[in-house]
């Protein structure tokens, strides 16, 4: 209950300023990728962001259909054309 107090209050807050909430992943016993906070940060989210390690790209679940590759550098976060 507390959980979903704090993502009401997020959500408020997103529609002043951006806000991102990250969430840890493990693979199960079938290589399935499984959400340690569970199917509410899918749908408390109003764009889901996934990051693949190998190839390293962005992929952009919510709104579907888009992916682009990035590189971790220096400097930061760098979207690859």
């Amino acid at each position: 209950m507390w959980m979903a107090r704090q993502f009401s209050i997020l959500k408020e807050l997103s529609k002043k300023i951006p806000i991102i909430i990250t969430n840890q992943v493990y693979s199960n016993l079938e290589n399935k990728i499984i959400m340690v906070g569970g199917e509410m940060f899918r749908k408390s989210g109003d764009r889901i962001i996934k990051l693949n390690k190998q190839p390293r790209k962005i992929i952009f679940e919510s709104p579907p259909d888009k992916e682009k590759k990035f590189e971790i550098v220096n400097e930061g976060f760098v979207l690859k054309e």
